[in-house]
Formats: C-alpha cells, structure tokens, sequence
C-alpha cells in the first residue's frame, strides 16, 4: 500500500475520532461528527479505503483507547449504541460504491451516496440496539418500531448533515483524486 493511502486512511480514522467529541449540545441530544466522516470516508478515499480506515477506528476504540464518545475498551460491544459505530464499516463501503457507482453531478452523487451509506449505519445500529436492549439489558416490551422512533431526531439530524456533505460535493471529485494519488 502506497504511503499515500496509509496517511489518508490515518486521517480520515483521526476524523472519526474527533467526530465523536466534537458536539454542538441541544437541549434533548448532542450533535457528534463520527457517521459524517465515517460516510465521507467512503466517498472520498472510495469503499476499500474508506471502509480500511474505518476497521483501523473501531479496531483502536475495541482495544482500549477512548475514541468512541463513551470511550472504549472490548465492552463497549455491550452499549446498545455501538451497532451504529459497527455500521460505520460497511456504511463506508456502501458510500464509496454508490458514490462510485452513479452518473449525476458532484453534489447529487454526494448526496446519495451519503444516504446510502446512512441508511445501512442506522439498519445495523437499529437492530443491533433492539438485540441488546431485549436480550442482554432484559428490556421487556422493546420493539424495534420505538427504537426507530426513538431515532428521529438523529435522523434528521443526519439529513443536515448529509446536506452539508452534499454542498461540498463539488470538491469530492478533486479530493478523490489528490487521495489516490
């Protein structure tokens, strides 16, 4: 792997890092950055590498360093929010290959390609929150319908988000192509 790769794989994992103590505090939540340099990843270093980078943060955080927001430690696949940092993988992936994948301008790629990868981080975050909560906390009349409504404000605050990565659209082909190398 060229030396290029292994820097922009190490920053991108840096960003995910700082993604999840950056917060803009809300009266009912905290906004964090983690999925949204997660999803970049995929569509600025390409599936393989964005997908690498994020493997290199949960491998880091499951070792014991305190990237993740609650910090870290091989326990931490008993929080019932770690399904959304393992989606992070193959949320990568699929925003790499859709971003790969598609024919329209730079912004609507981004855009697609950022909700794409989102949807697979909350399908994998959701029910791995319902198989905690119901089977490891014992949570009696947990439904994965009130978890994902439990979600909608994270949704939405992705969406943002996803706008935001979709406004800098026009500079993902430009960075794709100074990652590459």
């Amino acid at each position: 792997m060229k030396v290029r790769n292994l820097i922009f794989i190490s920053f991108f994992t840096t960003l995910a890092v700082a993604g999840a103590f950056l917060r803009i505090p809300l009266p009912f939540m905290s906004i964090t950055f983690q999925m949204f340099f997660a999803l970049l990843a995929g569509i600025i270093l390409g599936p393989v590498r964005g997908m690498i980078a994020m493997t290199v943060y949960l491998a880091l955080g499951l070792i014991g360093l305190p990237v993740f927001s609650l910090g870290g430690g091989i326990g931490y696949i008993l929080q019932p929010s770690f399904g959304f940092i393992l989606g992070f993988i193959p949320g990568a992936y699929v925003s790499g290959i859709t971003y790969s994948k598609l024919e329209n301008k730079p912004y609507s790629k981004t855009l697609w390609a950022y909700f794409a990868g989102s949807m697979v981080i909350y399908a994998l975050g959701i029910a791995y929150m319902f198989l905690i909560l119901e089977f490891y906390l014992e949570k009696p009349g947990v439904s994965l319908t009130a978890i994902f409504i439990s979600m909608l404000p994270y949704i939405g605050k992705d969406i943002i988000l996803g706008l935001l990565a979709a406004s800098m659209g026009r500079y993902v082909p430009l960075l794709r192509k100074l990652s590459a190398g």
